[in-house]
């Protein structure tokens, strides 16, 4: 059997590179779930805004470029904010 093979250092090690492998997956995990939650704050603020905006295009003072591309822009997001939703 390996173990019986390694001394009591080694294996000592082995544990030691292990627990700091874990370690570091558990950091990098921790800064990822930060990263996301920082993303949908932004994402959701953004749906908010573009809803505003929308909302106030009612008026025909917007030329209608700009109408269709804030139409386009709300679905997008529309459709974003109901995946984080589910």
């Amino acid at each position: 059997m390996i173990i019986n093979d390694l001394n009591s250092n080694e294996y000592l090690e082995m544990a030691n590179h292990a627990k700091s492998l874990v370690e570091k997956a558990e950091e990098d995990l921790n800064i990822y779930k930060t990263q996301n939650l920082a993303l949908k704050k932004l994402l959701l603020t953004c749906y908010g805004v573009v809803r505003l905006i929308d909302e106030m295009n009612q008026s025909d003072d917007i030329p209608g470029e700009l109408s269709m591309t804030l139409e386009i822009l709300r679905g997008y997001l529309s459709d974003n904010v109901d995946d984080f939703i589910k």
